[in-house]
């Protein structure tokens, strides 16, 4: 039981931001995730995720996100990752809607541990963002990912099926020309506590609710995400 409590206080302290400054809106959207990964061959791995968001109403498509990649699994509990994401946005601008594309490569290296029954996922990735690149739109921005999932299910050995507690928190920075992705060094940070199901022993599936603070040239914004996410690994 102890060890919950030091995962749980290690997550709050992540998601503890700056004062904020200048405007700052408050928004509620709604988030489909789903994430799948699998082993091709020896250590090699492949993993895709894709995204849709909705806009503070919960009525037109804001956002959705493709990323495929793949893994070289360096340990048991260390891999390390490549590859690409499109990230398509809409934004109400006058009295018409604009889509935005941005393309990325990004590379990553992840660290799982178990505390006690609960596990515990480090990662690292790097993003090379090319956004609005007719006005030389490149930058670059670190994002640090911690998880821990708890289960709420007496386990013997390994957690194969029922209820759990996941706690996550994710801090993004940008590290190169941040001018050109929203003039700030803090991009955002997300906070999120879910309840999900384990079905099997490679498939989970959650609701949870996610605050997203995140920073621009025009303020600060306040997302208040509802957010439901299948997991096939």
């Amino acid at each position: 039981m102890k060890h919950k409590y030091l995962i749980l206080a290690a997550l709050l302290l992540l998601s503890i931001t700056a004062k904020t400054y200048g405007q700052t809106e408050t928004q509620y959207s709604g988030w489909l995730a789903i994430y799948h990964k699998q082993k091709i061959a020896g250590k090699w791995g492949y993993l895709f995720d894709a995204q849709y968001r909705t806009d503070k109403q919960f009525s037109k498509t804001s956002a959705y996100l493709l990323r495929p990649g793949i893994t070289y699994e360096v340990s048991k509990s260390q891999v390390a990752g490549t590859g690409y994401a499109f990230f398509g946005s809409y934004e109400d601008e006058k009295s018409s809607r604009v889509f935005y594309a941005e393309n990325r490569i990004w590379e990553q290296y992840q660290l799982d541990a178990k505390i006690g029954k609960a596990t515990l996922s480090n990662r690292l990735r790097l993003e090379q963002r090319f956004i609005n690149m007719e006005q030389g739109g490149f930058s670059q921005r670190l994002r640090y990912y911690i998880r821990s999932q708890i289960p709420l299910v007496k386990t013997d050995t390994s957690f194969n099926k029922g209820l759990y507690m996941a706690l996550q928190n994710e801090l993004f920075v940008n590290v190169q020309h941040r001018e050109r992705a929203g003039n700030s060094f803090l991009d955002q940070n997300r906070s999120y506590i879910s309840f999900g199901y384990r079905i099997s022993k490679k498939i989970d599936a959650e609701l949870g609710y996610q605050y997203v603070y995140s920073k621009d040239r025009d303020g600060n914004l306040r997302n208040n995400v509802f957010q439901l996410v299948y997991t096939d690994f």
